[in-house]
């Protein structure tokens, strides 16, 4: 299984005003270093991290390294898939560090996007977006998880990482007759959301 790790997903690793996110975040790393999960982040979190106190930018590298995140380059092609994401407006309310993120993780054949920004992306009707974009490119649906969600899975929710992807897609091809708000109420009820 291969894991996006979006820059908040590692942020919350030192958010200590913050202590509800960083403890699932740590909770997060723990559980996946006992599974065999491929974690990695593209090169553009460097750009993002700019804007953070230099003491915390220069603690991400070695957290990352502690982490086994594999940094990837940012490519041609990552650039070409943001645009396009942005053109068709699948991601219409996203920065362009976070449509980047996710053209990453689609070229790379990520199979799940792993951020606390998850809730921005939920409440709106992008999952639904996203879901029929990935189709129409014969890409790989792309789960899109915070790391409370992949907790889940140890209590009481999906067993694994693999279960945790059938239940959405199956949640998704459930529900194509409903409306998009429809789906995601359903995507919402999967996952223990109310």
């Amino acid at each position: 299984m291969k894991l996006y790790i979006e820059t908040s997903a590692i942020l919350y690793l030192l958010a200590d005003s913050e202590p509800y996110k960083k403890d699932r975040t740590v909770e997060m790393y723990e559980k996946l270093s006992t599974v065999a999960a491929e974690l990695m982040i593209s090169a553009i979190y460097e750009a993002e991290i700019k804007k953070a106190p230099p003491m915390l930018a220069k603690c991400l590298p070695s957290i990352m390294d502690k982490k086994k995140i594999v940094k990837t380059d940012l490519r041609d092609s990552h650039i070409t898939m943001a645009a396009l994401l942005a053109e068709q407006e699948i991601v219409p309310s996203l920065s362009v560090f976070e449509a980047i993120h996710l053209a990453c993780a689609l070229c790379e054949k990520c199979d799940i996007f792993v951020t606390w920004d998850f809730e921005a992306i939920y409440e709106s009707e992008t999952l639904v977006r996203l879901k029929k974009f990935t189709a129409a490119q014969s890409l790989a649906p792309l789960i899109v998880a915070s790391p409370e969600m992949l907790l889940r899975q140890g209590y009481g929710g999906p067993k694994s990482l693999h279960e945790l992807r059938e239940m959405r897609n199956l949640a998704i091809e459930e529900s194509k007759e409903k409306s998009s708000k429809e789906i995601i109420l359903s995507l919402g009820s999967t996952f223990g959301r109310n």
